[in-house]
Order: C-alpha cells, then sequence, then structure tokens
C-alpha cells in the first residue's frame, strides 16, 4: 500500500508505533495535461534518456484540464533535470501537500 501524506514523518512513526512495516521513498511528482497524450509527453521524456520507471501513479486536480503523475525513480534529480528541459513542472514537497 502506497501513501502519499502531508506529514510524512508522522506518518512513518504513526504506522511503526503500531508495528506495521513501513519506509518512506522519494517521488516525483509532475503536472500533466488531463487530456489524451498527457502521459504520453512525460513517459517519452523518460523513454528518450533511457530512465527507468519503479513506480506510478495520477490523480486529478482539475477534470481534462490538470493532473498529477507521481513517479518513483530511480535518479531523481535527472529525472527533474530532463522533465525540466522538456518544459514540464516537477512539484515541490510544499506543493504536493497542499493539494
Amino acid at each position: 500500500m502506497k501513501f502519499l501524506v502531508d506529514k510524512p514523518d508522522k506518518g512513518l512513526e504513526a504506522l511503526s508505533s503500531q508495528g506495521i512495516p513501513a519506509n518512506k521513498r522519494e517521488i516525483l511528482a509532475v503536472l500533466m495535461d488531463d487530456r489524451p497524450g498527457g502521459l504520453y509527453r512525460i513517459a517519452k521524456v523518460f523513454g528518450q534518456r533511457k530512465m527507468n520507471v519503479e513506480d506510478a501513479y495520477g490523480f486529478v486536480i482539475q477534470d481534462k484540464k490538470q493532473a498529477v503523475l507521481v513517479v518513483d525513480v530511480e535518479k531523481i534529480a535527472e529525472a527533474k533535470r530532463a522533465l525540466k528541459e522538456e518544459g514540464l513542472t516537477t512539484l515541490s514537497d510544499q506543493e504536493i501537500y497542499s493539494l
């Protein structure tokens, strides 16, 4: 099970204190268009640079306008740089937590 929470340390502590094995992972959240082709634009960046996506999931912010793709990649900084070069926006921790 994966949780995207606004207070990761507190979330980890809460689960661990109940004997539930848990860990934190650094992720990358990318804004995308909520329309056909939105996901392709991001996947193309990773594919062209031969970056492996370990896991991904998304959610809609504004129906038919904007969504967020949450990606687990090995080299976060490199992936963030590649996305920026292609004109894509990644979200800061504070931006993610405020959604």
